[in-house]
């Protein structure tokens, strides 16, 4: 099927109802009063996806202490809820909800101290599994008799690890790829190369011209500041050294 571009919006108390509808569509549990009053807590982690301004599916998030924490340390972050209305799945709309938070977790200062997002899976969901798994999460424990009204009643916890690693520029081997369209290059050896090139410039002579004396009638130097080079002051501030490459070429 054909991929449905969506856009988010937070759920908040006055929308929350719709979620509770919403979730009695798509998943064969019910939550409880508290979970819709939790759930909103902070919004950056409950969205609604739309498409066409009407809400086709639901991410809710929420920190918390890994189990099994001694120091009570909230370092990671449980998906609580992921789903979409029947008519639009398999439309991409959950792999944007799930890019939404990963890239959520990675990139905004307030979850800098995150380490995991984890999930659970009822055992016998194959195509929950595979789709998780596609999106890097591992299968890393199990519980028994998780779902109270369900069978069967096992599920899986899933763990996806965040990765933040950033790759040091002053580290890269010169023309390696750096992922966002640039090529980086030794950065100090460009520069003191530039200097070395802009200094033999500067130390070198002004081109020299010849002119007809018109009185003597002989050839003579002729020396002009408009054909010295425009070259830029040593002192100007220097830019960062990218090479474009690929489409930013």
């Amino acid at each position: 099927m054909p991929r449905l571009d969506v856009i988010f919006a937070e759920v908040t108390e006055k929308n929350v109802e719709q979620l509770r509808l919403m979730n009695t569509r798509i998943f064969p549990v019910r939550y409880n009063d508290q979970f819709y009053k939790d759930v909103y807590k902070n919004i950056k982690l409950a969205q609604f996806a739309l498409y066409n301004d009407t809400p086709v599916g639901a991410v809710g998030a929420r920190v918390e202490a890994p189990e099994g924490s001694t120091t009570g340390e909230q370092t990671q972050l449980y998906i609580m809820t992921l789903g979409v209305l029947e008519p639009y799945r398999r439309c991409g709309v959950a792999t944007q909800m799930l890019e939404y938070i990963l890239d959520l977790v990675k990139t905004d200062a307030e979850f800098k101290e995150l380490l995991t997002v984890v999930l659970h899976v009822q055992t016998n969901n194959d195509s929950a599994l595979a789709f998780y798994k596609q999106h890097g999460f591992e299968i890393t424990g199990h519980k028994e008799n998780y779902y109270q009204k369900l069978e069967p009643s096992d599920c899986h916890i899933l763990t996806y690890v965040i990765d933040r690693t950033a790759p040091d520029d002053g580290e890269r081997k010169a023309g390696e790829a750096n992922g966002y369209g640039t090529v980086a290059v030794d950065l100090a050896a460009e520069q003191a190369t530039l200097k070395a090139l802009r200094k033999q410039q500067m130390d070198r002579p002004p081109p020299v011209a010849m002119k007809k004396n018109p009185e003597t009638g002989e050839m003579e130097e002729f020396h002009s500041d408009a054909l010295k080079d425009d070259l830029p002051d040593e002192e100007a501030e220097e830019a960062a050294i990218e090479i474009p490459v690929g489409d930013d070429y």
